[in-house]
């Protein structure tokens, strides 16, 4: 099982810019999700429609188990949706805590819960079966990457 713990902020944040990204189509079941890539220093969300791409990035603020490969977690919209609804980042107060959310990545589901509160008391929790995680989704941040420190070439023909 992989476990993380991320602020809320940046999820939402992530989840948000991603998610317009994300296949409407249902026929192309490999591009209808949105792709967290979990390692011990960030979550990738990443998104593609085979038209554009989104990609955002989330810190890990610690991990609860030693995160030896990276860890992927496909959400479909539906379950993208239903986070942003679930979890509402609360206004900064000052010295108050932060919003943190833990994230429990087990063989068959995923669990987010709130952990803003006191310790050894947890608020919002959802568990979600997980999506099958598809080989055939492109790795849209070895793209971006690429796109971005490529030479700058004119495009003579373009089709859509």
């Amino acid at each position: 099982m992989t476990t993380v713990v991320i602020g809320t902020h940046d999820l939402r944040a992530a989840l948000t810019a991603v998610r317009p990204h994300a296949e409407k189509n249902a026929d192309f079941e490999t591009f209808r999700r949105v792709r967290l890539e979990i390692t011990a220093e960030n979550i990738t969300v990443v998104a593609t429609d085979r038209v554009s791409a989104g990609l955002a990035v989330v810190s890990v603020w610690e991990t609860e188990d030693s995160l030896a490969d990276e860890s992927i977690l496909d959400l479909t919209p539906e379950q993208v949706d239903k986070i942003l609804q679930i979890f509402k980042a609360p206004k900064d107060k000052g010295d108050e805590p932060s919003a943190i959310l833990r994230l429990e990545v087990g063989d068959n589901f995923f669990t987010l819960t709130d952990v803003s509160g006191l310790p050894g008391i947890d608020g919002q929790s959802m568990t979600q079966p997980r999506t099958a995680t598809d080989d055939a989704f492109p790795d849209v941040p070895h793209l971006v990457a690429r796109s971005r420190s490529g030479e700058l070439r004119w495009v003579e023909q373009f089709a859509a």
